[in-house]
């Protein structure tokens, strides 16, 4: 499957998996963990971690990361900077992977000007849960 990740406006990073997008509301700053971050027995642990930071200048960033230095990032996953098209002000990061790979969005809140934890997100409800 095939999962695009970028800036959507000031405020919304759109997650889209096959052509699926869902917009997630992000102050300056949204996490996608993609994989799993515990192997099963007799495999290795995988994944990768997106990082979408909203910046000073008015554009989204993508980091790319390891979920932890125990994992391997598996997949072809690459940044593009669309120049003259909807997202001008966002590079597009896009990871290659299974079928049915899942994805965590983790999110924290700048409220008053204090960052909070980071939370778990569901797209579906909406809603903030606890992160692990």
């Amino acid at each position: 499957m095939t999962v695009r990740i970028h800036g959507h406006s000031d405020d919304l990073v759109c997650l889209d998996v096959d052509g699926q997008a869902t917009e997630v509301g992000a102050d300056d700053e949204v996490r996608f963990r993609l994989g799993h971050e515990e192997a099963a027995p007799g495999q290795n642990a995988a994944g990768v971690l997106v990082t979408m930071r909203y910046t000073e200048n008015g554009c989204w960033s993508a980091e790319i990361g390891q979920i932890n230095e125990d994992c391997e990032i598996p997949w072809p996953v690459r940044v593009e900077a669309r120049m003259g098209e909807r997202n001008l002000y966002s590079v597009t990061a896009i990871v290659e992977c299974p079928l049915g790979t899942p994805c965590v969005v983790m999110r924290r809140r700048n409220l008053a000007g204090y960052k909070t934890p980071w939370r778990r997100y569901d797209a579906e409800t909406g809603r903030d849960a606890e992160a692990p």
